[in-house]
């Protein structure tokens, strides 16, 4: 990816981020950090993201975590420490958006995206009936996109060895 390519499409979330919060306090549930279109989808994704939270909880995703590194060299275990946090409860600080418009949610591999150290992932409409046909890929998409928003870039790692990684160690 592109260096203007990928700053682009940040600016385009952040642009959208900025657009959609007042507009989705009122829709907040239990996860005020889940702000999607539908009551369905919002509480699917809750509980998707409470099972992904559990798996980044494990001893086995703390070894993912000191595994991969982040675009600035550190492990994404010491950016995840860098900001105080647990790592059950890191995805509490993601903000996560409906993702449709962007333009990598055309693509029918695609359940969600984010880039590399943004704390936001736009969530593509296939991610919900997808959740319920494979629920473990379902998690450890979250937990992929996840381990972007700490830094960690892709191509190397693939997004196919991102999410294996995630399948096999935390669990």
């Amino acid at each position: 990816m592109g260096g203007g390519r990928a700053w682009r499409d940040a600016l385009q979330v952040i642009v959208a981020t900025a657009a959609l919060t007042a507009s989705f306090d009122a829709w907040a549930g239990e996860h005020a950090n889940v702000r999607v279109h539908g009551e369905s989808e919002r509480r699917r994704l809750e509980s998707v993201l409470d099972r992904a939270a559990r798996r980044l909880g494990t001893a086995g995703c703390a070894e993912t975590l000191a595994s991969f590194d982040a675009l600035d060299g550190r492990s994404l275990a010491e950016v995840l420490a860098a900001f105080g946090q647990e790592p059950e409860r890191y995805l509490d600080s993601i903000l996560f958006y409906d993702g449709d418009r962007n333009r990598r949610c055309v693509n029918d591999r695609v359940l969600a995206v984010t880039n590399p150290g943004v704390p936001i992932v736009l969530i593509c409409s296939k991610f919900y009936p997808y959740s319920w046909r494979d629920p473990d890929v379902a998690e450890a998409t979250l937990v992929h996109e996840a381990f972007h928003t700490l830094g960690l870039g892709e191509n190397p790692p693939s997004s196919r060895e991102i999410t294996e990684q995630v399948l096999k160690k935390c669990r």
